[in-house]
C-alpha cells in the first residue's frame, strides 16, 4: 500500500544583504485510503499559491485531514489557521521551547500561540507517530529541538519531507542544518545521517526534491555549486 507525495508550494531560500529569507516547501501526502496529509502550511505571502494548488486538485482546506507543522518558524506555520478543521500535529518539545525561550530564535512566529489556539493541535510526544500504513511522522531534532519530518512509502521508494532538518542540498553535503541552538549540533548531524540512510528521495524545506544514491545526495549539476549556497 503506497502513498503519493506532491509538492504544492516549491521551497526557496536565499540571502539578501546577509539576511536569510525564504518560503518553505508545502507538500501533500495522499494515503492509500485517500487521507490528505499536509506537511507545513507556508508563510502568508504563499497563501494564495497554496490555495490555488489545492483547488487544482479539487480540494479545499477543510478537505485536508491532517497538517504536520514540522516546527514553529513563521515561514512554516503562518497559514495554519486555514486548516482549523484539520488535525494539526506539533511536537511537544517544539511547543515547550517556543514557550520557554521565545527570544532565542528570531524566526519563531511571534504569534505562534494564537495560531495553535485556533486549530487545537494534537501534541506529539516520542520519536515516531504513525499516520497509517507506510506513513509516519519522525522527530529529528537539530534545526529546532522539536523538528519533525514526514516519511512515506511511495512508488518512488521512501520519500522524506525533511523540512529544515535539511532545508537544502548544501546542508545534506555538509552534514548538518543551520541551528537555532548551537548545542544541538550532535543531534543535527545524527538527523541528517538518518535522512541519508533512510530516504530514496528527500524533499527539503527550501529546495527541490533530491534523490539519494548510495547514501549521498545526487544532482546532475556539479556538487561544488551546491556547497556555495547559503
Amino acid at each position: 500500500m503506497l502513498s503519493q507525495v506532491e509538492v504544492l508550494v516549491a521551497g526557496l531560500g536565499m540571502r539578501i544583504n546577509s539576511s536569510p529569507i525564504g518560503f518553505c516547501t508545502v507538500s501533500l501526502v495522499t494515503t492509500p485510503d485517500g487521507q490528505k496529509v499536509l506537511v507545513d502550511t507556508g508563510a502568508h505571502p504563499t497563501r494564495e499559491t497554496l490555495l490555488a494548488a489545492l483547488r487544482s486538485k479539487g480540494l479545499r482546506p477543510r478537505d485536508v485531514d491532517t497538517v504536520v507543522l514540522t516546527h514553529l518558524h513563521f515561514d512554516h506555520c503562518e497559514n495554519v489557521a486555514l486548516f482549523a478543521s484539520s488535525r494539526v500535529i506539533v511536537h511537544e518539545t517544539e511547543i515547550a521551547e517556543a514557550r520557554e525561550h521565545p527570544d532565542r530564535d528570531p524566526y519563531l512566529a511571534d504569534f505562534w500561540q494564537p495560531l495553535l489556539d485556533a486549530c487545537s493541535p494534537s501534541v506529539m510526544s516520542g520519536r515516531t507517530l504513525s499516520l497509517g500504513e507506510g506513513l509516519d511522522v519522525v522527530h529529528l531534532p537539530g534545526h529546532r529541538h522539536g523538528q519533525l519530518v514526514v516519511r512515506a512509502l511511495t512508488a518512488d521508494g521512501v520519500v522524506v519531507c525533511s523540512s529544515d532538518a535539511a532545508k537544502n542540498g548544501r546542508e545534506l553535503i555538509v552534514g548538518h542544518p543551520v541551528l537555532s541552538d548551537p548545542r544541538m549540533l550532535k543531534q543535527a548531524k545524527e538527523s541528517v545521517a538518518w535522512l541519508l540512510a533512510t530516504a530514496d528521495v528527500i524533499i527539503p524545506g527550501h529546495d527541490r526534491p533530491i534523490h539519494v544514491v548510495d547514501g549521498r545526495p545526487y544532482w546532475d549539476q556539479n556538487q561544488d555549486v551546491m556547497t556555495s549556497w547559503y
